[in-house]
């Protein structure tokens, strides 16, 4: 997996599908250690290998649709809220979670994938004279550094501009203050012009999501600029929840506290919100290690496991493979959108020599995605179903509750899943 694939884009459906295309997800990055300088050569793809990605012909009826879609949402976040961090697209207005145009850095690496040199280079032009960091705003840790901090990498390993690499120090080093809590495992939020930290409003917690989800991003600066700081803070993290009791048989709880470092909240295991990304991380950073760090594959598939054993079901009638959620014993048939994730992850393993059956459970899985759509009126699926164990008098498989009736536009689950697997299958 190459450093452009580090980054979870608003748009990443299109990021995977044109990425996969070239075959730019394929191998993993090698790293045995630090480079010594900020721009080093040996990171440096060769210039015909940029020109190829830059200039893809021929291309598919499919890929220009997916190109042509692109472009009428970029023409509308233009018109309407350049700069800002998101086009509220039916006032034609703009919203701001931070301020700091989080649609636009989203974007860098999916245009410059996608060939769109005239509107990156608007966009590049806005980051150099635009986009500052020293604000006094706070942001959220784990968001700022999938969207902001990632999607400036990946730019940068997609382009060899130092502009962007510049930046993503810059906004890494102030993302730092987040890690001086007294177990080292961050706050949820930081205000990156003041250089203080907090946890949420409401807790002391933090979901063990977010706090194991910041580390290819952090591990691969530190790779980029020979700073091993970023990558210490993250890897504490890790090695730290590596070692925690409350875990069962590999699955783990969805809050940690930054205090005191132990889980919280124990006896709930879910593979949704709060605890999602921390499977899908594990097996990434073992990618990422050029599959040198074994603790990582271990516990991935330790995890895998675990949720085979506790929380993987079949529904009826139709028996569609899903994940259940477990909580103090009592297994429930509540599967999030979010979980959508899972069979492109295991497919990811599967494809760098991971045991087959995992490509079969992602299959399977990939499946129940596919109907959680299908059969429902709009065509899309619901934040949250439900499966039937033992059948409904409606013969349907999926139960859907009214406050579930909604859909938050995740693309970067479903839609990585089903284009990693049209890869590797």
């Amino acid at each position: 997996m190459t450093g452009i694939c580090y980054h979870y884009a608003i748009l990443s459906f299109i990021f995977v599908f044109i990425c996969s295309w070239r075959g730019a997800v394929i191998e993993p990055v090698q790293t045995s250690g630090p480079t010594p300088s900020k721009t080093p050569e040996a990171t440096k793809p060769p210039a015909q290998d940029i020109v190829d990605q830059k200039d893809p012909v021929p291309i598919s009826e499919r890929q220009e649709a997916v190109i042509e879609a692109f472009q009428h949402a970029w023409k509308g976040y233009k018109q309407f809220a350049w700069g800002h961090d998101e086009l509220k697209p039916i006032s034609k207005a703009y919203g701001e979670w931070f301020g700091l145009g989080l649609t636009l850095i989203d974007a860098l690496d999916t245009m410059q994938i996608l060939g769109l040199k005239e509107e990156f280079q608007e966009a590049r032009e806005w980051v150099a004279t635009e986009l500052t960091f020293d604000k006094n705003v706070d942001v959220n840790l784990f968001e700022s550094t999938i969207r902001i901090l990632g999607g400036l990498l990946s730019t940068y390993h997609l382009t060899q501009d130092p502009l962007f690499l510049d930046k993503a120090k810059d906004i890494g080093t102030r993302l730092l203050p987040a890690f001086n809590t007294p177990s080292k495992v961050p706050y949820s939020d930081v205000n990156i012009g003041k250089g203080t930290a907090h946890p949420p409003r409401w807790t002391s917690d933090s979901t063990v999501a977010e706090v194991t989800s910041v580390q290819l991003e952090f591990r691969e600066l530190s790779r980029l600029t020979g700073d091993e700081t970023f990558k210490k803070v993250v890897d504490h993290v890790t090695q730290h929840v590596h070692t925690l009791s409350g875990k069962r048989e590999g699955l783990v709880p969805m809050f940690i506290n930054t205090n005191s470092g132990q889980f919280s909240h124990l006896g709930v295991y879910t593979l949704g919100a709060r605890a999602d990304s921390y499977y899908e991380y594990l097996l990434k950073q073992w990618i990422q290690s050029g599959k040198k760090e074994t603790t990582f594959l271990e516990d991935y598939m330790q995890a895998i496991e675990g949720v085979k054993k506790n929380l993987l079901r079949k529904s009826q009638p139709s028996g569609l493979t899903f994940v259940g959620e477990l909580s103090h014993g009592h297994f429930s048939p509540k599967m999030d959108h979010l979980v959508c994730f899972l069979p492109g992850t295991l497919a990811l393993g599967a494809h760098n020599g991971i045991t087959s059956d995992h490509m079969e459970t992602a299959v399977s899985l990939m499946e129940t995605c596919y109907q959680m759509y299908k059969q429902m009126e709009t065509g899309l699926s619901p934040e949250i179903s439900h499966f039937f164990l033992h059948g409904s008098t409606g013969g349907k498989d999926i139960d859907v509750k009214p406050a579930d009736r909604h859909n938050l536009l995740r693309p970067e689950n479903s839609g990585k899943s089903f284009l990693s697997l049209s890869v590797y299958r």
